[in-house]
Protein backbone atom coordinates (compact mmCIF):
# COMPACT_ATOMS: atom_id res chain seq x y z
CA UNK A 1 0.00 0.00 0.00
CA UNK A 2 1.50 3.14 -0.87
CA UNK A 3 1.90 6.40 1.00
CA UNK A 4 -0.95 8.30 -0.51
CA UNK A 5 -3.18 5.28 0.06
CA UNK A 6 -2.53 5.52 3.73
CA UNK A 7 -2.83 8.70 4.04
CA UNK A 8 -5.90 8.89 2.26
CA UNK A 9 -7.30 6.44 4.96
CA UNK A 10 -5.87 8.88 7.67
CA UNK A 11 -8.01 11.96 6.48
CA UNK A 12 -11.34 9.82 6.17
CA UNK A 13 -10.96 8.41 9.46
CA UNK A 14 -10.47 12.16 10.91
CA UNK A 15 -13.56 13.14 8.26
CA UNK A 16 -15.73 10.47 9.81
CA UNK A 17 -14.83 11.32 13.60
CA UNK A 18 -15.33 14.75 12.96
CA UNK A 19 -18.59 13.93 11.55
CA UNK A 20 -19.28 11.50 14.42
CA UNK A 21 -18.59 14.25 17.11
CA UNK A 22 -20.82 17.23 15.37
CA UNK A 23 -23.76 14.86 15.02
CA UNK A 24 -23.52 14.06 18.82
CA UNK A 25 -23.26 17.97 19.43
CA UNK A 26 -26.24 18.44 17.61
CA UNK A 27 -27.85 16.18 19.68
CA UNK A 28 -26.41 17.21 23.06
CA UNK A 29 -27.08 21.08 21.85
CA UNK A 30 -29.93 22.61 23.97
CA UNK A 31 -32.88 24.15 23.14
CA UNK A 32 -33.82 27.61 23.83
CA UNK A 33 -34.33 28.28 27.44
CA UNK A 34 -37.70 28.42 28.57
CA UNK A 35 -38.35 32.68 29.62
CA UNK A 36 -40.89 32.24 32.44
CA UNK A 37 -43.41 35.47 31.43
CA UNK A 38 -43.27 37.99 33.99
CA UNK A 39 -46.05 38.29 36.33
CA UNK A 40 -48.34 41.65 35.11
CA UNK A 41 -51.70 43.50 36.05
CA UNK A 42 -53.74 42.49 32.87
CA UNK A 43 -53.72 44.73 29.60
CA UNK A 44 -57.18 46.33 30.37
CA UNK A 45 -55.69 48.19 33.48
CA UNK A 46 -59.16 48.77 35.01
CA UNK A 47 -59.52 45.18 36.15
CA UNK A 48 -60.16 43.63 39.52
CA UNK A 49 -56.14 43.04 39.78
CA UNK A 50 -55.27 47.03 39.87
CA UNK A 51 -58.51 47.95 41.47
CA UNK A 52 -58.01 45.86 44.62
CA UNK A 53 -54.57 47.38 45.36
CA UNK A 54 -56.08 50.21 45.59
CA UNK A 55 -59.10 49.83 47.25
CA UNK A 56 -58.18 47.44 50.20
CA UNK A 57 -54.43 48.91 50.69
CA UNK A 58 -55.56 50.54 54.09
CA UNK A 59 -56.57 46.85 55.68
CA UNK A 60 -53.46 45.21 55.56
CA UNK A 61 -52.18 45.73 58.93
CA UNK A 62 -55.46 44.46 60.69
CA UNK A 63 -54.37 40.89 59.76
CA UNK A 64 -52.18 41.18 62.33
CA UNK A 65 -55.04 41.06 64.89
CA UNK A 66 -56.05 38.00 64.10
CA UNK A 67 -52.71 35.80 64.76
CA UNK A 68 -52.47 38.32 68.11
CA UNK A 69 -55.48 36.46 69.23
CA UNK A 70 -54.78 33.35 68.77
CA UNK A 71 -51.40 33.92 69.97
CA UNK A 72 -52.73 34.79 73.20
CA UNK A 73 -55.49 31.90 73.44
CA UNK A 74 -53.25 30.24 75.40
CA UNK A 75 -52.66 32.91 78.19
CA UNK A 76 -56.34 33.39 78.57
CA UNK A 77 -57.16 30.21 79.19
CA UNK A 78 -54.62 29.48 81.81
CA UNK A 79 -55.96 32.85 83.12
CA UNK A 80 -58.99 30.74 84.26
CA UNK A 81 -59.30 31.93 87.79
CA UNK A 82 -60.47 35.34 86.59
CA UNK A 83 -62.54 33.98 83.04
CA UNK A 84 -64.56 31.15 82.37
CA UNK A 85 -63.49 29.32 79.41
CA UNK A 86 -66.73 30.71 78.00
CA UNK A 87 -65.56 34.49 78.77
CA UNK A 88 -62.13 33.46 77.24
CA UNK A 89 -63.29 31.91 73.93
CA UNK A 90 -65.33 35.10 73.50
CA UNK A 91 -62.27 37.42 73.94
CA UNK A 92 -60.41 35.45 71.19
CA UNK A 93 -63.80 36.07 69.19
CA UNK A 94 -63.96 39.81 69.66
CA UNK A 95 -60.29 39.83 68.21
CA UNK A 96 -60.41 37.73 65.67
CA UNK A 97 -64.01 39.86 63.96
CA UNK A 98 -61.83 42.84 64.30
CA UNK A 99 -59.72 41.70 61.39
CA UNK A 100 -62.55 39.94 59.38
CA UNK A 101 -64.55 42.29 59.92
CA UNK A 102 -63.08 45.48 58.53
CA UNK A 103 -61.49 43.02 56.20
CA UNK A 104 -65.41 42.06 54.69
CA UNK A 105 -66.08 45.29 54.86
CA UNK A 106 -62.84 46.75 52.43
CA UNK A 107 -63.84 43.45 50.06
CA UNK A 108 -68.01 44.99 50.08
CA UNK A 109 -66.69 48.19 49.85
CA UNK A 110 -64.28 47.43 46.50
CA UNK A 111 -66.31 45.36 44.67
CA UNK A 112 -69.11 47.81 45.14
CA UNK A 113 -66.68 50.66 43.66
CA UNK A 114 -65.42 48.47 40.84
CA UNK A 115 -67.51 49.24 38.41
CA UNK A 116 -66.91 53.06 38.63
CA UNK A 117 -63.20 52.23 38.67
CA UNK A 118 -63.63 50.65 35.29
CA UNK A 119 -64.68 53.60 33.34
CA UNK A 120 -62.82 56.41 35.44
CA UNK A 121 -60.12 57.22 32.48
CA UNK A 122 -63.23 57.56 30.23
CA UNK A 123 -64.87 60.41 32.38
CA UNK A 124 -61.54 62.36 32.05
CA UNK A 125 -61.92 65.99 29.97
CA UNK A 126 -58.32 65.37 28.99
CA UNK A 127 -55.98 62.86 27.59
CA UNK A 128 -54.07 60.60 30.24
CA UNK A 129 -51.15 59.38 28.80
CA UNK A 130 -48.73 56.67 30.62
CA UNK A 131 -51.35 55.02 32.92
CA UNK A 132 -50.39 51.78 31.79
CA UNK A 133 -46.78 51.83 32.66
CA UNK A 134 -47.54 52.73 35.76
CA UNK A 135 -49.80 50.14 36.72
CA UNK A 136 -47.93 47.24 34.54
CA UNK A 137 -45.17 46.42 37.12
CA UNK A 138 -43.76 42.69 38.10
CA UNK A 139 -44.72 43.85 41.81
CA UNK A 140 -47.42 46.07 41.20
CA UNK A 141 -49.51 43.89 44.45
CA UNK A 142 -46.48 45.01 47.16
CA UNK A 143 -46.18 48.69 48.66
CA UNK A 144 -42.41 47.57 49.07
CA UNK A 145 -41.19 47.58 45.64
CA UNK A 146 -40.32 51.55 44.62
CA UNK A 147 -39.87 52.97 41.23
CA UNK A 148 -36.81 55.83 42.21
CA UNK A 149 -37.97 58.18 39.50
CA UNK A 150 -41.27 59.66 38.14
CA UNK A 151 -43.41 62.89 37.59
CA UNK A 152 -46.98 63.42 36.86
CA UNK A 153 -47.24 66.74 34.22
CA UNK A 154 -50.67 68.53 33.85
CA UNK A 155 -50.46 70.36 30.27
CA UNK A 156 -54.48 71.72 29.91
CA UNK A 157 -55.80 74.60 27.71
CA UNK A 158 -55.47 77.98 29.52
CA UNK A 159 -58.48 78.84 31.30
CA UNK A 160 -59.46 82.28 33.92
CA UNK A 161 -60.23 79.73 36.78
CA UNK A 162 -57.79 76.72 36.27
CA UNK A 163 -54.46 78.16 35.66
CA UNK A 164 -51.05 77.35 36.14
CA UNK A 165 -51.46 78.88 39.74
CA UNK A 166 -54.55 76.41 40.48
CA UNK A 167 -52.85 73.31 39.12
CA UNK A 168 -49.81 74.03 40.92
CA UNK A 169 -51.81 74.59 44.31
CA UNK A 170 -53.66 71.47 43.16
CA UNK A 171 -50.16 69.35 42.72
CA UNK A 172 -48.89 70.81 45.97
CA UNK A 173 -51.89 68.97 47.80
CA UNK A 174 -51.44 65.56 45.73
CA UNK A 175 -47.59 65.69 46.53
CA UNK A 176 -48.65 66.40 50.60
CA UNK A 177 -51.41 63.22 50.03
CA UNK A 178 -48.21 61.12 47.89
CA UNK A 179 -45.98 61.76 51.08
CA UNK A 180 -47.59 60.40 53.13
CA UNK A 181 -47.34 56.70 51.27
CA UNK A 182 -43.44 57.12 52.24
CA UNK A 183 -42.71 54.97 55.19
CA UNK A 184 -38.93 55.30 57.01
CA UNK A 185 -36.84 52.13 56.18
CA UNK A 186 -34.18 52.03 59.28
CA UNK A 187 -31.40 50.39 56.83
CA UNK A 188 -29.48 51.38 53.53
CA UNK A 189 -30.16 48.94 50.66
CA UNK A 190 -27.27 47.71 49.04
CA UNK A 191 -25.92 50.31 46.01
CA UNK A 192 -27.25 53.06 47.91
CA UNK A 193 -26.62 55.25 50.59
CA UNK A 194 -29.70 55.80 52.92
CA UNK A 195 -33.09 56.35 51.89
CA UNK A 196 -32.97 56.99 47.59
CA UNK A 197 -36.58 57.73 47.29
CA UNK A 198 -37.36 61.28 46.37
CA UNK A 199 -40.46 63.03 48.22
CA UNK A 200 -42.59 64.63 45.82
CA UNK A 201 -42.19 68.32 44.85
CA UNK A 202 -44.03 70.70 42.98
CA UNK A 203 -42.23 72.67 40.17
CA UNK A 204 -44.51 74.57 37.82
CA UNK A 205 -47.14 72.58 36.64
CA UNK A 206 -45.15 69.40 36.99
CA UNK A 207 -44.53 67.12 40.15
CA UNK A 208 -41.78 64.49 40.78
CA UNK A 209 -40.75 61.82 43.60
CA UNK A 210 -40.81 57.59 43.52
CA UNK A 211 -43.38 55.55 42.92
CA UNK A 212 -45.04 53.29 44.52
CA UNK A 213 -48.37 51.23 44.41
CA UNK A 214 -49.61 54.03 46.90
CA UNK A 215 -48.01 56.86 45.66
CA UNK A 216 -50.19 55.13 41.70
CA UNK A 217 -53.11 54.88 43.76
CA UNK A 218 -53.14 58.58 45.21
CA UNK A 219 -52.28 59.60 41.27
CA UNK A 220 -55.03 57.54 40.59
CA UNK A 221 -57.48 59.23 43.06
CA UNK A 222 -55.92 63.02 42.41
CA UNK A 223 -57.13 62.77 38.75
CA UNK A 224 -60.21 61.02 39.35
CA UNK A 225 -61.42 62.72 42.16
CA UNK A 226 -59.84 66.34 41.80
CA UNK A 227 -58.41 67.43 39.00
CA UNK A 228 -60.78 65.48 36.51
CA UNK A 229 -64.29 67.04 38.37
CA UNK A 230 -62.24 70.46 37.54
CA UNK A 231 -61.28 70.09 34.86
CA UNK A 232 -64.96 69.11 33.21
CA UNK A 233 -66.48 71.80 35.01
CA UNK A 234 -64.48 73.97 33.03
CA UNK A 235 -64.69 72.82 30.01
CA UNK A 236 -60.95 72.21 30.15
CA UNK A 237 -58.86 69.80 28.03
CA UNK A 238 -55.41 69.31 27.30
CA UNK A 239 -53.03 66.04 28.14
CA UNK A 240 -51.72 64.70 31.59
CA UNK A 241 -48.56 62.66 31.60
CA UNK A 242 -47.28 60.38 33.67
CA UNK A 243 -43.58 58.79 33.85
CA UNK A 244 -41.94 56.53 35.61
CA UNK A 245 -38.40 54.50 35.34
CA UNK A 246 -38.72 50.60 34.43
CA UNK A 247 -36.28 49.18 37.55
CA UNK A 248 -38.04 48.31 40.50
CA UNK A 249 -36.06 48.07 44.01
CA UNK A 250 -37.46 46.43 46.75
CA UNK A 251 -37.15 48.84 49.97
CA UNK A 252 -38.31 47.07 52.60
CA UNK A 253 -39.23 49.01 56.79
CA UNK A 254 -37.94 45.78 58.56
CA UNK A 255 -35.58 46.86 61.65
CA UNK A 256 -31.55 46.36 60.97
CA UNK A 257 -29.68 46.44 63.82
CA UNK A 258 -26.36 48.53 63.78
CA UNK A 259 -24.56 46.09 62.77
CA UNK A 260 -26.13 45.47 59.83
CA UNK A 261 -27.92 42.89 60.60
CA UNK A 262 -31.99 41.64 60.52
CA UNK A 263 -33.06 42.61 64.28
Amino acid sequence: MSDNDDLGKIIDKAEQLKNKKRVEAEKNRPGPALIKPRAVTPPDDERWEVHRVFAMADVHWFRWLLPLALLSLPVILCSGKQLSVWQSWGFIAVIAAIPLGRYLAARLHALATFARFRSWRRRLPFKLVGWEKLVDTEHFDSGVYWRLEGSLKIELTSHPTLDGKAINALLYLFCHEANREFYVPEFCIAGFSGDPRKEWAVNGTTARGSVNNGVANQIYLFLDRRLGPLAAKHGVTGQVTITVSDKEYEISPEQISSEGTAS
